[in-house]
């Protein structure tokens, strides 16, 4: 089934209810391969009830090239930038799987 503009519609107020109604909310970030600009935009200039209970768990690779080729979108790393200052403490970084299971391990 194609995603259309009415399921777009239909996802922001679905998820303000549901993030209002939680208590923690977790954004596991690889890269910004799959366009998540609109939904890290959307997180962090709308959603107010996400801001307070977000953690971000973000992956890390082992130099500076590599971490600019994964996430390499200006405007999807300034919106990530102003997830991560409102996060926080609740910004967890991993580098492989087993340090993203010790990441959600953290998470009370």
């Amino acid at each position: 089934m194609p995603f259309t503009g009415d399921d777009l519609d239909l996802w922001a107020p679905a998820f303000d209810i549901l993030s209002a109604m939680a208590s923690h909310l977790v954004g596991v970030l690889e890269d910004f391969d799959g366009g998540h600009v609109w939904e890290l935009g959307y997180l962090y200039h709308h959603q107010v009830y996400v801001r307070d209970v977000l953690w971000l768990l973000k992956r890390t690779y082992g130099s500076e090239d590599r971490m600019r080729a994964k996430y390499d979108n200006g405007m999807a790393a300034t919106h990530l930038a102003a997830l991560e200052e409102a996060a926080g403490d609740r910004l967890l970084r991993w580098h492989d799987e087993d340090d993203l299971a010790d990441a959600v391990r953290e998470i009370p």
